[in-house]
């Protein structure tokens, strides 16, 4: 009795314990669960595989859309870029034109101030004419009040300018036979004092030599009245005067004569030009 007791609370106690014992089946797992089963390593490597393309895949969808939009932003670049040179270029054409048109009208300025200068040229000549004209009619009467006298006046065929009378020969002589000719006209060659009388004589004689009552034959420059005459290089040629010695005709320039742009040169005094006598106007 006392056996078939312990061997009850035995059974109860074999009954009692779930554990599996000896040849029961083992718990069951799912398939990820016995992928990931131990080596871990294993695991983990796929587990990164995993992440490694599913980032590859997020990369590659990124990156297409950035292409997408960068095509369009390259497009709408184009477009800007293709827009931005064709106004450039309607911008140049404008630019050539305008210039073309700048230059015409410089040009139209240029040479209506041409003819403007000559014409106003033109106007002084008759002018001069005129007064001169009617300065010689004036003096023509006074002559014939005053039975052949002209006080106030020139000689005639000579011109008045400010208070003296001038004469501009027509011949050719050299510098001493000109001088001559002036004193037999109670004259003497042309003395310039001023710049007005400077001008009005270049006027009257460009591009003709001519020569004027200026000379150093005594060493210093004078004029023919005996005055000392006082270097202004404006009224010169540049580089004058210079004396030069190798025209073959002996000695140096000592005679000055105006050259064919109306500057002052010192030429050999045996040269042959034109030249201008003055007198001073007779009250």
């Amino acid at each position: 009795m006392g056996k078939d007791y312990e061997d009850f609370q035995a059974l109860e106690a074999d009954d009692g314990d779930c554990t599996p014992r000896g040849t029961a089946f083992p718990p069951q797992q799912f398939a990820w669960q016995r992928l990931c089963a131990p080596p871990r390593p294993l695991c983990a490597l796929l587990a990164l595989c995993l992440g490694l393309t599913v980032g590859t895949i997020a990369l590659a969808v990124s990156g297409s859309r950035l292409g997408a939009e960068q095509r369009g932003t390259q497009g709408v670049l184009g477009s800007v870029n293709q827009s931005l040179s064709t106004e450039l270029v309607g911008l140049a054409r404008s630019m050539h034109t305008l210039e073309d048109k700048l230059t015409h009208v410089a040009a139209s300025l240029d040479e209506t101030k041409e003819k403007s200068i000559q014409a106003q040229q033109r106007l002084e000549e008759q002018v001069g004419v005129l007064r001169d004209s009617l300065n010689s009619l004036n003096c023509d009467l006074i002559e014939l009040k005053s039975n052949g006298s002209r006080p106030g006046c020139c000689p005639r065929a000579w011109e008045r300018f400010g208070r003296g009378c001038y004469w501009f020969s027509t011949e050719q002589k050299t510098w001493e036979e000109s001088n001559l000719y002036c004193q037999a006209q109670d004259s003497h060659l042309v003395i310039i004092n001023t710049r007005e009388e400077q001008l009005y004589v270049q006027r009257r004689t460009v591009p003709l030599y001519t020569w004027i009552g200026l000379t150093d034959k005594s060493g210093q420059w004078r004029w023919v009245d005996g005055s000392l005459y006082t270097m202004d290089s404006r009224s010169w040629r540049e580089g004058q005067p210079d004396e030069y010695h190798g025209h073959g005709l002996g000695g140096g320039e000592d005679c000055i004569h105006l050259h064919d742009d109306g500057l002052w040169n010192d030429e050999h005094c045996s040269r042959l030009y034109r030249w201008v006598c003055e007198e001073e106007l007779k009250a």
